[in-house]
């Protein structure tokens, strides 16, 4: 099992290292633009960057999930149009049982962004590799864009 795991997570962790290598850069708008130019270039291999991402937030590592978690929800906010059926689906299933109470909460943040694609304010989002930090922003982004609807 660790093997399938091991071979599941190696080609994901090297393709967001590439996608920050061809966009110049490690922050998250770099992500962004990387992901974007890997969907309008390279369709097959971005399906597979997606398919990554769910198996990852299968992963039984938490650590794997909450960032998964969190690249997810950049995804979502360079494609607002896509549906994404699969990664939603994983992160519905997340926010109700995840677990641990920290991927229930940020599953649940994650979803918020899901089902509502046209919040303004995300774009500009912490970079993800503090995964903590970055849902601490997006909890309080929500909080300000959603109590006012």
């Amino acid at each position: 099992m660790k093997t399938l795991r091991t071979f599941i997570l190696l080609p994901l962790f090297a393709l967001v290292l590439s996608l920050s290598v061809v966009a110049g850069g490690d922050s998250v708008k770099d992500l962004e633009t990387s992901m974007i130019l890997l969907a309008d270039e390279h369709p097959v291999l971005f399906k597979r960057a997606v398919d990554n991402y769910v198996a990852c937030l299968k992963s039984d590592n938490c650590g794997v999930v909450e960032s998964a978690l969190a690249h997810v929800v950049k995804l979502r906010i360079a494609f607002p149009n896509e549906s994404f059926t699969d990664v939603s689906r994983e992160v519905t299933r997340l926010a109700a049982s995840g677990s641990t109470p920290y991927i229930r909460f940020k599953a649940a943040l994650t979803r918020q962004v899901f089902e509502n694609t046209d919040l303004p304010d995300l774009a500009d989002l912490p970079d993800t590799a503090n995964p903590d930090a970055f849902f601490s922003e997006l909890g309080i982004r929500l909080s300000r864009t959603l109590v006012r609807r």
